[in-house]
């Protein structure tokens, strides 16, 4: 496994929302997608450059117990951008994820970040978590 990768990983309750990623070595993650809805809906799915925003690509599964809606895929290294899709018709960005583009607000993932390479995708990496005490960064070799 090569370098460390950075995880937005949300308080271990998994309050609102998270992604945590795991290497799987030669370049792919496992992303574990958690969402925690604050009112009633039928669904959650994930949509984002890794699907071609497709809608309805990945679907989360409602755990049982608390609620809370969860789902996991495999991501090659690089920089992705995710939003959850509510009920198939209404996308937001990750509530606890503080990395977002301008514009459409897109969440941004960074599988395989090596923090100490330097480069403008690490520095505002580390910025946000710094900013953000809510957050964990959770270092996986």
């Amino acid at each position: 496994m090569s370098g460390l990768c950075l995880s937005a990983l949300v308080a271990a309750d998994f309050a609102h929302a998270g992604v945590e990623l795991t290497s799987l070595g030669g370049g792919q993650f496992q992303a574990r997608f958690r969402y925690l809805p604050t009112a009633a809906v039928r669904s959650v799915h994930v949509a984002g450059t890794f699907n071609g925003w497709d809608p309805r690509a990945f679907a989360l599964t409602r755990a049982e117990v608390g609620g809370a809606f969860g789902g996991e895929l495999v991501l090659a290294k690089g920089r992705h951008e995710y939003k959850f899709v509510i009920n198939g018709d209404t996308w937001i960005p990750d509530p606890d994820n503080p990395l977002k583009t301008t514009g459409y607000e897109n969440s941004i993932l960074l599988a395989g970040v090596d923090l100490n390479a330097g480069g403008a995708n690490q520095l505002v990496a580390r910025a946000a978590v710094v900013a953000h005490p809510p957050m964990l960064a959770k270092l996986v070799e």
